[in-house]
C-alpha cells in the first residue's frame, strides 16, 4: 500500500464491482487500450485481467472506499530487460485535479527500475502526468509516443 498527500494506492487482486463500474466508461477504455469481449464487461473478464499483471487502485483519502482510478506495471510490456511499463486510467470526473500525477509519483517512489510508459500522440493530458514525473520523449511508434524515466541507479536509455 502506498500513501500520499491525498490518495491511497493498494494492490488490486480481485474485483468488488468497482474495477467494472470504472471500466464501463468507453472513453477510458478507448484511451487505455483496452479491449473486452463482452460489454459490459464481466467481472470474469476483470478478474483474469486483475491477474494477469500489477494492478493497483487509487482512492482518495477522503473516500477510501470509492475506486477513483487504476494504474498498471506490467513486466512483459516493456521492450527493455528489468523495466517495467506503466499504465493508468482515472474517472473523468476527477480529470484536471493533479491526482494522476500525484498517483504515479506514488508509485514510481517505490520503483527501483526504470520504467517505460506509452501515450497517444494527442493525449496530452496524459503526456503531462509522464513529464510532471521525469520522463523523457525516447521515440515515436506511429501515433504512439514511448516514454522513459530512470530507475534510481540508471540512465534513460534512447533506444
Amino acid at each position: 500500500m502506498i500513501k500520499t498527500n491525498h490518495l491511497l494506492i493498494k494492490r488490486i487482486k480481485n474485483d468488488d464491482g468497482q474495477v467494472a463500474s470504472l471500466l464501463a466508461d468507453q472513453l477510458l477504455l478507448k484511451q487505455a487500450h483496452l479491449t473486452f469481449s463482452t460489454q459490459p464487461v464481466t467481472s470474469f473478464e476483470i478478474n483474469l485481467l486483475l491477474q494477469s499483471v500489477r494492478f493497483m487502485g487509487i482512492y482518495q483519502l477522503k473516500s477510501p472506499q470509492k475506486l477513483i482510478g487504476l494504474i498498471l506495471l506490467d513486466q512483459a510490456a516493456s521492450d527493455l530487460p528489468g523495466q517495467l511499463e506503466i499504465g493508468y486510467l482515472l474517472q473523468q470526473e476527477s480529470w484536471g485535479q493533479g491526482i494522476m500525477t500525484e498517483a504515479v509519483a506514488g508509485v514510481l517512489s517505490k520503483l527501483p527500475q526504470s520504467v517505460a510508459a506509452a501515450t497517444d500522440q494527442n493525449n496530452l493530458r496524459s503526456q503531462r502526468v509522464l513529464q510532471k514525473n521525469g520522463f523523457s520523449l525516447v521515440r515515436q511508434q506511429g501515433s504512439r509516443l514511448i516514454w522513459q524515466k530512470a530507475g534510481l541507479h540508471g540512465e534513460v536509455k534512447r533506444v
